[in-house]
């Protein structure tokens, strides 16, 4: 029963880490800032992977080499059970993991810790072969820094920042070389210095004991005459290093910035060691994200090269480095969990349960490490559902066209026979999203827009004679993303586009056509006059009985009543009305609230349908919400909804519903017309194609 259940709790811990671990990776990529994220994504995806497996292979001989130096820094401090390369790898791929990833480099301990309590290293010598080798990376940097000072010396190129880099590195190392091998041994003879009562106290006595084991620990590593080949290690380990980074900007830069992907080594190498030297600096910043892209954005802005493009390379960069470093330590660990490298840490809990109810801390560790299974996969969840609210990373197929069945050729034709106007909507048929119409009564189909960004959310004036769209910053942004959007407007006649906006999503006419509203930044809604230019915020987040941190989604201002209708995500979910005194109405679920164009009529999109999705009416004086239209067949998830001027006429998508017939940007949506009051099966089908 003991065997099963020690196997039990390596196995728990092994899955745990490993969970946790995974989660970590995960929560990587949402890192960025709003405004990057889309970018910072497709570049991710463009990255040349096999640049990042030469990552991986400069990762795996750099860890590799440090294990070395460990071993050597070791058995050169006197240890006599010194582990064999393969224990002090794992070690190393664990510390080079903590390192990053707690703050103040307390993830040193890490390596202290499996040392002594997994492989009965001594203390002194686990301390002494850490401090050593910390002092001789520094070294190493040092030397670097020096022969990059030289390189641009003699290309006529000096940076003075590099100049103050490298006196700092020389001083750190002076002090770093005073305190270790002189700094301990003066400690020790002040400590020997104070009368036998200080020194025999319970603070003093251990400290010294420590202390002398140290002294003598260095002063073995110092005649055992092995600096030069653990300075030699430590330049291996460095050159491998910044040649492994180099080749991860390349497999980054070269898909998607083909102007960064000729940038020299020594100028990567450059924002590489201000990369460096941020994430150094003494500010809590989790696995170091902020701080390092801050230094190696800021030295290749400084080089020239754009501050956008800059943010995002780095990061990407620090994000592809995170996931091979992640990946590699994690699975370290869990094999020094499960091997018996972590008897050393059962046989030290063994002792000191001995005679204290070991079934009881048995019991209770293998509680903790269910725990820490739970909140692993836990963690793995809440990343997933995070990273699915991001909406699809990549666009859908451009799909096909479909034949329309004669009968229903016939039943739009004889509808659109009435008809004069237009219907508009996206498209992504041409391998992109872009703005397409159909002629009323002709049915001529016409592509709008060709641009390789996306293109969505049309609305057509009230004369008719120009639509107002959205369109995305960069080549892909999912709908789910609601910032990186920008408001253009198109003349129907001409043709000629013109922007109206920077970060304006999901615009709207006023009843004059003189004045477009639309959402900025998710969380305010703007009004912009066309003649004039001029813009001003009707509604924002934290103001007119808004909370902080709610997001306005397809947000439609009635100006006669001064209400928007909105739904609200965030830091609420709701659909409401909302007046600019802060008085507001609360019309239940669902989303895609819209005025109709009649007075306090509302339309909206809730549950309660053949395949989830019914269309609703809503009278804001009755408060009474009625159910307008579900569609019979197997195109029944029903959204979009958009009138005609006089609301006699309801165009909208609707799609197969299920599991990915839901998502907006990359689900087969198809448009259908219908004239309200009829009974469902009434509406028109106006679109046959597979894509979206």
């Amino acid at each position: 029963m003991k065997v099963v259940s020690n196997w039990f709790l390596r196995l728990a811990l092994s899955a745990a880490v490993s969970l946790l671990v995974l989660a970590f990776l995960m929560h990587l990529v949402p890192g960025a800032e709003e405004t990057d994220q889309p970018r910072l994504l497709e570049v991710l995806r463009g990255t040349a992977l096999g640049f990042i497996a030469l990552y991986l292979l400069c990762a795996l001989g750099q860890g590799w080499l440090r294990a070395v130096r460990y071993r050597l820094l070791i058995a050169a401090g006197n240890e006599p059970g010194v582990p064999g390369l393969w224990r002090v790898s794992l070690v190393t791929f664990t510390r080079n993991m903590l390192v990053d990833l707690l703050p103040a480099r307390v993830g040193e301990l890490g390596y202290i810790a499996m040392l002594n309590r997994g492989y009965r290293v001594s203390g002194a010598v686990c301390v002494s072969s850490l401090g050593i080798s910390f002092i001789f990376d520094f070294i190493a940097l040092l030397l670097i820094i020096v022969l990059l000072l030289i390189v641009q010396i003699l290309a006529g190129a000096l940076q003075g920042w590099l100049i103050v880099a490298a006196v700092m590195a020389a001083v750190a190392v002076l002090i770093m070389l005073a305190a270790v091998f002189r700094g301990v041994d003066l400690v020790v003879a002040l400590l020997q210095r104070l009368p036998d009562r200080l020194r025999r106290t319970s603070l003093v006595r251990p400290l010294l004991a420590f202390l002398q084991k140290l002294a003598a620990a260095i002063g073995a590593t110092r005649r055992a005459r092995v600096m030069t080949p653990v300075l030699g290690l430590s330049v291996g380990v460095r050159v491998i290093k910044y040649t492994g980074l180099y080749v991860a900007f390349l497999g980054v830069a070269a898909p998607a910035f083909p102007d960064l992907a000729d940038v020299s080594f020594g100028t990567v190498l450059t924002a590489l060691l201000s990369a460096e030297a941020g994430a150094s600096l003494p500010v809590p910043a989790f696995m170091s994200f902020g701080t390092y892209e801050a230094g190696g954005t800021l030295a290749l802005t400084l080089l020239g090269f754009p501050v956008a493009a800059s943010r995002v390379i780095m990061l990407a960069v620090h994000i592809w480095s995170q996931l091979v470093d992640y990946s590699l330590g994690g699975i370290a660990l869990a094999v020094f969990c499960f091997s018996a490298g972590a008897g050393g840490v059962r046989a030290a809990f063994r002792a000191r349960a001995a005679g204290k109810r070991p079934a009881a801390l048995r019991l209770l560790a293998a509680g903790l490490a269910l725990g820490l299974v739970l909140a692993g996969l836990a963690g793995v969840a809440l990343e997933r559902r995070r990273l699915r609210k991001m909406g699809a990373v990549v666009p859908p197929e451009s799909g096909q066209a479909l034949q329309a069945p004669p009968a229903g050729r016939r039943r739009l034709e004889r509808t659109a026979a009435g008809l004069r106007g237009r219907i508009v909507w996206s498209s992504n048929r041409f391998g992109n999203h872009e703005i397409v119409s159909l002629s009323l009564p002709d049915l001529t189909f016409r592509r709008l827009t060709d641009h390789p960004h996306v293109d969505y959310f049309a609305r057509v004036s009230p004369d008719g004679r120009r639509i107002v769209f959205s369109r995305s910053q960069v080549a892909w942004v999912s709908q789910r993303n609601p910032v990186p959007w920008d408001v253009y407007l198109l003349d129907l006649e001409t043709g000629a586009e013109s922007r109206v906006a920077r970060n304006g999503n999901t615009p709207t006419w006023s009843a004059d056509g003189q004045t477009v509203y639309f959402q900025r930044d998710g969380g305010r809604f703007v009004a912009h006059e066309l003649a004039t230019g001029q813009e001003r915020v009707l509604f924002a987040a934290g103001r007119e009985g808004l909370p902080e941190g709610v997001e306005l989604q397809t947000p439609h201002f009635n100006a006669a009543a001064g209400a928007l209708a909105v739904t609200l995500r965030g830091a609420l979910r709701a659909t409401v009305v909302i007046w600019e005194d802060g008085r507001h109405v609360r019309v239940g679920g669902g989303c895609q609230l819209t005025w109709t164009g009649r007075g306090t009529e509302l339309c909206y999109v809730d549950k309660g349908g053949r395949q989830k999705n019914v269309i609703y009416g809503y009278d804001l004086e009755s408060r009474e919400r009625t159910p307008w239209l579900d569609l019979p067949g197997d195109l029944s998830h029903e959204y979009f909804p958009a009138f005609s001027a006089e609301a006699r006429w309801m165009v909208f998508g609707a799609s197969g519903g299920g599991r990915h017939g839901h998502e907006h940007d990359t689900a087969d949506y198809e448009i259908f017309l219908w004239r309200r009051g009829t009974p469902a099966d009434e509406a028109v089908r106006v679109t046959f194609h597979t894509g979206n």
